[in-house]
């Protein structure tokens, strides 16, 4: 049985709508449904999709996996960020609630869980993303001919769409590892200026607004080497499906 934890974000409705075009029935519940797990028999694949939108949030989503920990006969299936081993070591970590939520939920589950797939994962795009990501928002003023204040040149992401994302997921439902890690890399990896550029080439605008660049600390990708047995989308072809 897939339930899914998480009914707002865009990830945990990106799973419910791939998994309903494959015909594969999940329950999906809300952070103060858990206890309705219990009243499941059979083996259980757990989805958690957690928030971060304030440092506060971190007690709560540890308050949430204490919960889990106490359901019998399941499975945990957790997406983090890849970002913990590319970023870690940089100075602005420490301030970064999105990162510091990450980690602390990740040594949790280590520690405290018997079974689990942790997926830390890239910069994922796709449909539903909220209008207020950079991701949408470049594309929006490129569409629009408008300027694009703070653009960064030297801090480079892999963007993965969410289909491909989805598929990892499914693939590893399948799979009896009892404990893993797994770093996902799709091969997309752009700054911002050559997101941009290539947006405007998907787009066909003749922008030339000039970019206000920020050159901010470098980051360097210690994970870039493509996940293995997967066949992912290139950028381009994916832009093509949501900002066109």
């Amino acid at each position: 049985m897939i339930i899914i934890i998480g009914k707002k974000s865009f990830l945990a409705n990106s799973l419910k709508v791939f998994l309903i075009k494959k015909k594969i029935k999940f329950l999906n519940i809300s952070y103060r449904e858990i206890s309705k797990i219990n009243n499941i028999k059979e083996m259980k694949n757990i989805f958690l999709f957690t928030f971060f939108f304030k440092n506060s949030e971190l007690i709560k989503n540890i308050s949430i996996l204490k919960k889990i920990k106490k359901i019998k006969k399941f499975k945990l299936f957790y997406p983090s960020t890849i970002g913990l081993l590319n970023y870690k070591n940089l100075k602005n970590f420490k301030k970064n609630s999105y990162y510091l939520e990450k980690d602390k939920n990740e040594r949790f589950i280590i520690s405290n869980f018997d079974r689990y797939n942790i997926f830390r994962i890239p910069n994922i795009y796709g449909l539903k993303m909220r209008s207020k990501t950079k991701f949408m928002l470049f594309s929006k003023l490129v569409k629009n001919n408008k300027k694009i204040k703070h653009v960064h040149n030297s801090s480079y992401r892999d963007y993965m769409h969410e289909e491909d994302l989805n598929k990892v997921f499914l693939c590893y439902l399948n799979k009896d590892n009892k404990k893993k890690i797994i770093n996902l890399c799709s091969d997309n990896i752009y700054n911002e200026v050559q997101l941009i550029e290539l947006m405007k080439k998907v787009l066909n605008k003749n922008y030339k607004k000039k970019l206000n660049i920020v050159n901010d600390e470098v980051t360097k990708l210690h994970h870039n080497r493509k996940t293995k047995n997967f066949k992912f989308t290139k950028l381009q072809k994916g832009l093509k499906k949501i900002i066109i």
